[in-house]
């Protein structure tokens, strides 16, 4: 499934429970001077592709610095999942106790909390 790009104001409907129809969606955050982020790349597009039922975002926090008022992130990379509908729930992937030295999370860490929460 192809990473879609957020604007701000779909973050925030995302994040705020403005969808009423059920999906599952991973988001991860970015900047584009984190060379973390753009080391994972690859990584989380290669992950999207094993989920069919999942919808794939990227949000760069260089488009809105002061996002707290949508999500409180502590920095970049950032990977949440939000379950959107009558249930609606965000999660954030907790940094790694031993940080991957590129890519900051590992990639299996990505995919198990992917699995876990959707």
């Amino acid at each position: 499934m192809p990473i879609e790009r957020l604007s701000t104001a779909s973050l925030e409907k995302i994040f705020k429970n403005r969808i009423k129809d059920p999906a599952t969606c991973v988001v991860k955050f970015y900047s584009n001077g984190c060379h973390f982020c753009e080391a994972l790349k690859e990584e989380y597009e290669s992950i999207a592709q094993e989920f069919d039922d999942i919808l794939f975002f990227v949000y760069n926090i260089d488009d809105e610095p002061s996002i707290d008022h949508i999500a409180r992130i502590n920095g970049v990379p950032t990977i949440s999942v939000v379950k959107t509908g009558p249930r609606s729930k965000v999660s954030f992937l907790d940094d790694p106790k031993t940080p991957h030295e590129e890519m900051w999370y590992h990639p299996d860490d990505i995919t198990k909390f992917i699995k876990k929460e959707k």
